[in-house]
């Protein structure tokens, strides 16, 4: 199930969502630079789940509905910078095929690649987009 939400609900700057058809997994890339205001926007969707990863920068979530198993990760960055997404798309990544039970080895890393590169592509389609109901 995809929730749509106001842009301007909870200070976030922009929402991205990209489904990918082939591990069935949903990435979620929200740009919200206040920490209450996150857990604002997972409260409010019911989202469970733990955070994979954190820094100064930017958060990984790995979600599940609380009516559901779907697999759901939403990246959380403070601001919009692409080596930063990147950096974040790659743990998103390695926690699919994790859950997936694909092991990533040297021999192995092309699918690691790709992966990353077409989320990257995903998410930058919508990266400068307006926001609903400007122009």
């Amino acid at each position: 199930m995809l929730v749509s939400v106001a842009i301007a609900s909870y200070g976030v700057g922009a929402i991205m969502k990209v489904k990918d058809p082939i591990y069935r997994t949903m990435l979620e890339v929200l740009i919200i630079p206040d920490d209450d205001d996150v857990d604002r926007y997972l409260n409010k969707y019911d989202y469970r789940g733990e955070k994979t990863h954190s820094d100064s920068q930017a958060n990984t979530y790995r979600l599940r509905y609380s009516n559901s198993s779907s697999n759901h990760t939403l990246i959380r960055l403070r601001v919009k910078s692409i080596p930063q997404l990147v950096h974040e798309l790659i743990h998103h990544a390695m926690i699919t095929f994790m859950d997936k039970g694909i092991h990533i080895s040297e021999e192995e890393d092309e699918v690691l690649c790709y992966h990353v590169e077409y989320y990257l592509q995903e998410v930058l389609k919508q990266w400068d987009k307006p926001k609903k109901g400007k122009k």
